[in-house]
Formats: structure tokens, sequence, C-alpha cells
């Protein structure tokens, strides 16, 4: 039954037979790149990650949420992923942003294991009708970066998961932004677009949408994955299966 679960919204995930243990990963929706009048939009906050182990029962059912992705030149954010409830397992998604201002990345929450910021999207220059480019999401391996500002084109798209994740979209140069590149370890931003141009859609999962002079994109959903590590029955624990719970290996 493990896997890994991308669309928007609630879902539930019931446990194998046998199976004690689940590792869970989050993370939050992209925030929207912004486009401000005809100016140039900065680029939407990258969303963020978290990630945890828990004991669970063979054949119990257990809530996750996927979160939205936020929506180009629309006030909000991404949307959240959780496990069970927010105060179980939780990552925020990215802000969107509607005028030249850069959407914050998502902060790095106060659940889990490991959890990682995402990036902060990149701010316009309005003066030369250029787009900000949208924040990478959060991963594993660290925190999203950060969409570029360029003074004369579209900003770059940041890269996920400290660079271990989707590519940030490049920004367009008299052209629309790139779109950033998917990932499964975290997406990438849409790159910024310029003088006239929108900018682009972001990488699944997390990342943020780039800001545009005429357009811009959208933020991408978040994620979930859910890994079954097996495991033994509580009153059946041994010294082996207690290391396996804390995920050492003395």
């Amino acid at each position: 039954m493990a896997g890994t679960y991308t669309t928007a919204g609630l879902g539930t995930y019931t446990v194998p037979a046998a199976n004690y243990i689940v590792r869970v990963q989050v993370w939050g929706g992209g925030g929207g790149g912004g486009a401000f009048n005809n100016q140039g939009g900065g680029g939407g906050g990258g969303g963020a990650y978290a990630v945890g182990t828990f004991a669970v029962s063979p054949g119990g059912t257990y809530l996750y949420q996927v979160g939205s992705a936020g929506v180009a030149d629309t006030a909000g954010s991404g949307g959240n992923s959780y496990w069970v409830n927010t105060s179980t397992l939780n990552a925020d998604g990215g802000t969107s942003t509607v005028d030249s201002t850069a959407g914050a990345g998502a902060a790095a929450g106060a659940t889990g294991t490991l959890k990682y910021a995402g990036g902060t999207g990149g701010t316009a220059v309005p003066a030369n009708d250029t787009g900000g480019g949208g924040g990478g999401a959060g991963g594993f391996a660290g925190a999203g970066g950060q969409g570029g500002q360029a003074s004369t084109v579209g900003g770059n798209g940041g890269n996920g998961a400290n660079n271990t994740g989707g590519g940030g979209g490049a920004g367009g140069n008299g052209a629309n932004g790139t779109a950033g590149t998917a990932n499964v370890l975290g997406g990438g931003g849409g790159g910024g677009g310029d003088d006239g141009f929108s900018g682009a859609i972001a990488g699944a999962p997390g990342g943020g949408g780039g800001g545009g002079d005429k357009g811009s994109g959208n933020g991408a959903t978040g994620q979930v994955i859910v890994e079954d590590l097996g495991g033994e029955p509580p009153a059946a624990a041994t010294y082996s299966g207690f290391k396996t719970l804390l995920g050492v290996g003395w």
C-alpha cells in the first residue's frame, strides 16, 4: 500500500497486514507568481518539507492531505500537506503574490524529524518589466532555492531541495519564462517573464510560480509519500525492532 500521492485534497491510507511502522514525507504546495500592472510581478514562494516515522496498526486507516497549488496573481498561498493532522506532521505552502514583491517561501514547521523551508520567490523589476523567478520546494536534502531577480530579463526559478530536486526554469528574455522541472525530491520554481510576456508554472511538488509582465505562473501542488517499514507488534517488540522504530543503526 505504500505510495506517492499528488492529487490535491484529503485522502486515507490503509495500513497493510503485518506492518507497524510508516515513514511519511510531506511537501506543501507552491505559491502563485504575480503580474503587476503590466510592469512585472514577483515570483511565488516554494512549499516547505517535513518527514517523520510513526507507529501504526495493521488494517488501520489514517488521514492525509495533499496541499493545493497556489493560483497565479491571486492572493493566498499554496495549501499545506499533512499526515493525520497538522500537529502530527505538516508542511505549509508557499505564499502567492499579486504585485512586484516576492512571495515568501513556507517556513520549516514544528513537526517532523527533519523539516526544511521552501525558497522565497524573486522580486520583480517593474521599471524594466521583468518578473521574478519562483522559489524552489524544500526536500529531504535541504531548503528550496530562492527565485532570481534580474535587472533586464526575467529571473530564474529556484532549484528544489538544496539543488537535488527539480531545476528552476530559466527567465525569459523578451519572452515567457520556462517552466520549473518536476522532481519527486522537490520541484523547481517557474522562470519569470520579461517585457510583455508571462511567468511560467512551477515544477511539482511545491515549486513557486514565476512572475511576469502580462501574466504569471501557478504554483505546483504538494505531495505525500508513505513508506511501510514493517516492524513488530508493540507487545512483542524486540531490541532490534526498537532500533528500527528509532531509525538508528547501532
